[in-house]
């Protein structure tokens, strides 16, 4: 229980420091996903000696976490409701399918039957959808504003 935020916290939370969270971790995605493919790559009949041995099984363990908090937390952003899903949609196309602005607009007015979808309009869904990250990512991604 002391992982959840309530509303009274949530006043507390300085919300462009936690968009800005959320962006760096996503982008971190490519990272993480690079190291789980090279991982994955030793991992096949065809080598016969690995070189991960059994001291790195923590680290090809936090591998996998790293790639699996993001993915998994946009799945079930996508699951809760419409409009979690279409934000959902517009950070799986920017940071882990890595499509420039231009193309992400394209695909996301096709696949959401939008007439147009124009770069501004995706910046602003991104930031909506960032903040929607940072609230719903089990790694905390909400930054207290600082108080002085």
């Amino acid at each position: 229980m002391n992982n959840l935020i309530n509303l009274r916290t949530l006043e507390s939370i300085d919300k462009d420091a936690s968009i800005i969270a959320a962006k760096l971790f996503l982008q971190q995605y490519e990272f993480w996903h690079l190291q789980r493919s090279s991982y994955e790559s030793w991992n096949t009949p065809t080598h016969l000696k690995s070189p991960i041995d059994k001291t790195s099984t923590e680290k090809v363990a936090k591998v996998y976490l790293e790639c699996e908090l993001r993915t998994k937390t946009l799945e079930s952003m996508k699951l809760t409701n419409e409009n979690l899903s279409f934000l959902a949609d517009v950070l799986n196309l920017r940071y882990i399918k890595r499509y420039k602005i231009k193309k992400a607009c394209e695909v996301l007015a096709e696949s959401h039957n939008l007439d147009y979808c124009g770069e501004r309009s995706f910046n602003r869904y991104q930031k909506d959808a960032l903040w929607k990250f940072a609230q719903a990512c089990p790694y905390n991604l909400l930054i207290k504003k600082n108080n002085y």
